[in-house]
């Protein structure tokens, strides 16, 4: 069995997965398959498949602008594989984009229904149009191997105004994308918010899709054992590493007049993501072409290809989604039926640019039908488990219909358990703070007993706010009959809520079994939406004011409490002061074990005064 007959299989499982995944949620519903929330309610499938994955098929109008309009026909070879890739990679999207929508069958509406102030209003259309134009653009390739000539003809009669057309839509729908991300500024990560955004957007999309076309070419070279032009597809990258340029002279010249260069050394761990993504979607691609003998050679073009394209799904999942995590309130994982889904829609696509190119003169150097025959059929080096996998006339038919059953049984089981409702993130119970000296004046904050530890100058701070009647703007709620509870009783596990609310303990108090009518109205559900307001009773014993009628009995996690009760007063102080206190750095300073006498570093550090 050679590459290309093992890709496939692989393909056809995936994409056989992702039907199953389709399945289940069209029955299901979103809620079924998805780990979304109100505030992370754009996931993968809006942002992988949608914003990223139009990002790396944009090749397609940048290979037919290099062609049609300036005229650059030494890069006509690739012209088609271009367009192939636009068409797949824009109806995979548009596909991605209907499942997640709530009422997958009213897709149209926005046809129909115009809402022309709306940013997705003019993405939905410009996504619509663009493809169609694609479909328009490719058709000549399939019709004219049906012999259907006329109509041939009068398509590449309007192969120019098309061409103008897709130009135009695909320049609007980035520029487009990157203006959603634009209107919430106070949502997205100051490393990516930018009113750049759109013209960041555009940049990068080109880039990568000039190298998305030179990996495709790359791939089907050594997938059908076709000779390539590596001196083309050399000058094509150097294009490619041209725009790329731009677009990394443009992220740095944003962040330095926005003044936020100082936000890649604050300790956040954003910090990753956001070197990541430039180094390799621009500093990687940029380098291995500047290198003359990486330039020249297919291992070069094909690393710096696939790093381009890397580093812009990298770019696009920062902006939307790690980039609003800290400001999210809720942490976001992709569950199993969305990944599955998402990875299936690029397997189909993948499989069908496969039967494209087997079928129809995409390539100029298309492969015959007895040399596609000697693929799948070549059996002479494999092992005994693969030349038994390959026997009989059918062989190749025989072992996709077994991978296929294979694969839906399978997803079918895996589905049907837990595995839907996504990641569940391993519990990390709090360990109460330690005092670093006697009189415990100062604390090592260390919840979840790692290396990271910050020293919290507890009674420098307590003599600032006001002395012993502080307490209280730090220890907002107390445990009954406490005066200081401390953080970790209610805020118990590092990254997830933890209920304060002991029903069986109340239950027990208000007498037993017939205690229901006590907090709940009598003849309608027993929930939390209909309770006794939590102030009622605890109004004295821990402070609980009369407007926590809708008190949400699950405290924050550990992470978020401290984070949100210091981080207000450090911001403050930074506007007042002009300091960097709101910095992580600032705080999270110490990664090794405290000891004993690390109580004199914190005074000299702060100078006595805790700051």
């Amino acid at each position: 069995m050679t590459a290309l007959s093992r890709l496939k299989e692989l393909l056809w499982i995936l994409a056989t997965v992702g039907v199953v995944a389709i399945v289940v949620r069209l029955l299901g519903g979103l809620g079924a398959v998805t780990d979304l929330s109100d505030t992370m309610p754009w996931g993968m499938w809006k942002i992988f498949n949608m914003v990223a994955g139009v990002a790396i098929a944009t090749g397609g109008f940048a290979l037919a602008a290099t062609v049609y309009v300036f005229k650059l026909e030494r890069f006509r070879p690739v012209l088609k594989p271009a367009v192939v890739i636009a068409f797949l990679g824009y109806g995979s999207s548009c596909f991605a984009l209907v499942m997640d929508i709530g009422l997958p069958h009213a897709f149209y509406k926005p046809i129909i229904f115009w809402n022309h102030h709306s940013f997705l209003f003019e993405v939905a259309w410009c996504v619509m149009l663009y493809f169609s134009v694609t479909a328009l653009e490719v058709a000549p390739t399939v019709l004219e191997q049906h012999g259907l000539h006329k109509l041939v003809r009068l398509l590449h009669r309007v192969t120019l105004p098309l061409v103008i057309v897709g130009i135009t839509l695909s320049s609007l729908h980035h520029t487009s994308l990157g203006s959603l991300f634009v209107a919430m500024p106070a949502r997205l990560h100051p490393l990516w918010f930018t009113s750049w955004l759109p013209w960041l957007f555009i940049l990068s999309a080109v880039g990568s899709g000039i190298f998305m076309v030179i990996a495709v070419t790359l791939a089907y070279g050594r997938l059908y054992r076709r000779p390539v032009d590596l001196s083309m597809l050399g000058r094509l990258g150097s294009a490619g590493a041209v725009i790329l340029g731009l677009y990394l002279i443009g992220k740095i010249l944003d962040l330095v007049l926005r003044g936020e260069l100082r936000a890649l050394v604050s300790g956040q761990w954003e910090e990753g993501f956001f070197v990541a993504e430039l180094l390799l979607g621009a500093v990687i691609p940029i380098v291995l072409v500047a290198l003359p003998r990486a330039r020249r050679s297919a291992a070069g073009l094909a690393t710096a290809a696939c790093s381009a394209v890397a580093g812009t799904l990298l770019n696009r999942l920062n902006v939307g989604i790690t980039g609003l995590v800290r400001t999210a309130g809720a942490s976001y994982f992709p569950s199993l039926a969305e990944i599955a889904l998402s990875v299936g829609a690029f397997a189909a696509a993948a499989l069908v640019f496969f039967y494209l190119v087997e079928n129809y003169r995409v390539f100029e150097n298309t492969p015959a039908r007895e040399h596609l025959a000697a693929l799948e059929g070549d059996v002479k080096n494999s092992d005994a488990m693969g030349r038994v996998w390959a026997l009989g006339p059918m062989a190749s038919r025989t072992r996709i219909s077994l991978v296929v059953v294979v694969a839906a049984s399978a997803a079918l089981g895996l589905f049907s358990t837990d595995a839907l409702e996504g990641m569940e993130l391993r519990r990390t119970p709090v360990q109460a703070p330690r005092g670093v000296d006697a009189t415990r004046s100062v604390l090592a904050l260390n919840g979840d007993r790692d290396e990271d530890v910050v020293l919290f100058p507890h009674e420098t701070h307590k003599q600032k706010l006001g002395g012993q009647q502080s307490c209280p703007k730090c220890h907002h709620q107390n445990l009954p009959h406490d005066e200081a509870s401390a953080c970790h009783g209610c805020h118990a596990d590092m990254a997830l809520k933890t209920s304060i609310f002991n029903h069986a303990s109340h239950v027990a108090r208000l007498n037993d079994k017939w205690s229901c009518t006590q907090c709940h109205e009598p003849n309608r559900p027993k929930n939390h939406g209909n309770s006794k307001p939590c102030a009622d009773c605890h109004h004295e014993d821990m402070g609980l004011e009369a407007s926590a009628a809708g008190y949400d009995y699950r405290a924050r996690s550990y992470t978020d409490a401290m984070h949100g009760q210091c981080m207000g007063c450090h911001q403050r102080q930074d506007e007042k002061n002009g300091t960097r206190m709101a910095e992580c750095g600032f705080c999270h300073r110490h990664q090794k074990p405290v000891t004993p006498g690390a109580q004199k570093a914190v005074s000299l550090r702060t100078g006595g005064t805790g700051r």
